[in-house]
């Protein structure tokens, strides 16, 4: 074999060998890049389950706690679940429940609706009033009278509805009552179930929108509160109105007012209705005490 033919077989065998370890290398190469890729995945699962554990337990855990609340409260008494009620209902407006010369009377007349009024205080019923709502899954939610009436005496059923003002759990309420005990347990003694089978007259419980043409002022109150009927008097006011007319008939007359600016005690009203009234010596007045001239007595 010739010299040249040898180096050409050689220069062959190198080209071989070199193409076979980058095919090796680069084999390799893949094979780690696939075991690293595993490696990472089976992290990457495990963390994901730990986390996905980790949430699952922190569930489980708060829905025991909330399981576990709710079922403290169903086994306190009637009174006490009530009292914490009340003094959740204050809390969410941010004051605390009064607990010294009132009752609070609940009426529960209305599945699933507790009506709590106290006899703390003057004024209208509703400015002591608030609604309950039991939601079933261990909620409640608070409503409280919202009225289009000028002033709160006037409030009623022609023109107040219920409306949802909070919410709260049977959880966090005997958390409170861990924390209250003292006030919990006062409010309960402070309570009257003696109307609690009852319904709520002076605004039903599931009245919680505004009535049509809802009513403001005195008339919305006294339509809906007063009983009083005066129709048997219309009769007897005619010949007191038929008087007034006459006096103000006399009054057009310039002779009355000369006469009444003399006479002694004289009680009266101007054509623009401003009241006039004398003292015994003739002196006349303005209600406001000014003296507007002193004719004598009469005939004087």
């Amino acid at each position: 074999m010739s010299r040249k033919k040898i180096i050409v077989l050689i220069c062959s065998l190198i080209i071989i060998l070199g193409i076979g370890v980058a095919s090796g290398g680069i084999i390799a190469s893949q094979q780690k890049t696939t075991t690293h890729k595993k490696t990472n995945n089976k992290k990457t699962n495990k963390h994901v389950d730990k986390t996905a554990s980790k949430k699952t337990a922190k569930q489980s855990s708060s829905n025991s706690s909330m399981d576990d609340g709710s079922s403290k409260f169903n086994n306190l008494p009637q009174k006490t679940q009530l009292a914490l009620l009340i003094n959740q209902y204050s809390l969410s407006y941010k004051t605390t429940p009064v607990t010294d010369g009132v009752h609070y009377m609940p009426y529960m007349g209305v599945k699933d609706k507790i009506i709590i009024t106290n006899d703390g205080g003057a004024g209208n019923i509703l400015e002591h009033t608030f609604m309950v709502t039991d939601n079933n899954d261990g909620t409640f939610t608070f409503s409280s009278v919202e009225s289009s009436a000028e002033t709160m005496a006037y409030m009623g059923a022609k023109n107040s509805y219920w409306k949802t003002y909070a919410k709260t759990s049977k959880s966090a309420m005997m958390t409170e009552y861990n924390e209250s005990t003292s006030t919990i347990d006062k409010l309960s003694s402070l309570i009257d179930l003696s109307h609690s089978s009852e319904d709520f007259q002076q605004l039903p419980a599931d009245q919680i929108t505004m009535p049509e043409n809802g009513e403001q002022g005195d008339n919305a109150y006294s339509s809906s509160e007063s009983n009083y009927d005066d129709s048997d008097d219309y009769d007897d006011d005619e010949d007191s109105n038929q008087s007034y007319e006459d006096e103000d008939n006399d009054q057009d007359d310039d002779d009355y007012y000369a006469e009444k600016a003399r006479e002694p005690n004289a009680d009266y009203y101007l054509p623009d209705g401003t009241h006039i009234h004398n003292d015994d010596q003739g002196n006349s007045y303005m209600d406001d005490g000014t003296v507007i001239g002193k004719g004598g007595s009469a005939g004087n």
